[in-house]
């Protein structure tokens, strides 16, 4: 579990490669391991984002001026671990293309979702097609009540097929989808997020589905895909640019 941490010295690394190389079974525990290892983080990444929740902040309040409230301050704490904890631990009850809850409940989460349901589409991946991105632009800037635009990927393989209005806990998404010339896909998602601040990328990911997301003070968006991550990245970079 060390070693798939990443917490072993270089000598004791190679050691434990060899024997991967020869026990396969291993291997593939070693993989598991660091499978959810990613899950985990795109689990809890977000809430480095968040404000303490409404229900904890009066708590919180009441530990800060002393008194008996750093009691109720950690019993909350506490509870809201073992709430996170055990949503994790269900998680399987959804099946494994589920995504864990507090990932869905962000708009990242949101773009994840959304990506699995509508790359996959051989007719009707898209609402409105590129012939007509003018006015796809426009209906998604309007009903998001946001200037939005569709970024040129073309130099880097991907041109755009299209996009869609879609439903968010915030109200209303846009989705602009791209593919390459072999066929694979990649979104643009943008939500509107009202006085967030500013975030750098962060990774994120939903079974074979990856993604980058930021936030602008009063957008929030992502990049997703089924593509190597530094293509990926470079992608989200591109859009960011073209955003602003």
């Amino acid at each position: 579990m060390a070693f798939a941490d990443g917490q072993l010295d270089a000598a004791r690394v190679a050691r434990i490669e060899r024997h991967l190389r020869d026990h396969p079974q291993d291997a593939e525990r070693v993989a598991r391991w660091r499978e959810q290892n990613a899950a985990l983080k795109a689990v809890l990444d977000p809430l480095l984002d968040e404000p303490a929740p409404a229900r904890l902040r009066g708590t919180l309040e009441q530990a800060r001026h002393g008194g008996g409230g750093w009691r109720m301050a950690a019993a909350a704490i506490v509870l809201l671990a073992a709430g996170t904890a055990a949503g994790w631990g269900l998680r399987g009850l959804a099946g494994p293309e589920a995504a864990p809850p507090m990932v869905a409940a962000s708009p990242a989460g949101e773009a994840l979702r959304a990506h699995a349901v509508y790359a996959v589409e051989v007719r009707h991946p898209v609402e409105v097609g590129a012939d007509a991105e003018a006015h796809l632009v426009a209906w998604l800037s309007k009903r998001l009540g946001a200037k939005l635009s569709a970024p040129d990927l073309s130099d880097r393989g991907f041109r755009l097929i299209g996009g869609r209005l879609l439903p968010a806990a915030s109200g209303a998404a846009a989705m602009f989808m791209y593919e390459d010339a072999a066929g694979r896909r990649v979104s643009i998602h943008a939500v509107r997020r009202h006085g967030d601040g500013r975030t750098a990328f962060r990774f994120i990911r939903r079974g074979k589905w990856r993604g980058f997301a930021w936030r602008d003070p009063d957008m929030a968006y992502a990049v997703i895909g089924d593509i190597d991550r530094p293509t990926l990245k470079a992608l989200a970079l591109k859009a960011h640019d073209a955003l602003g």
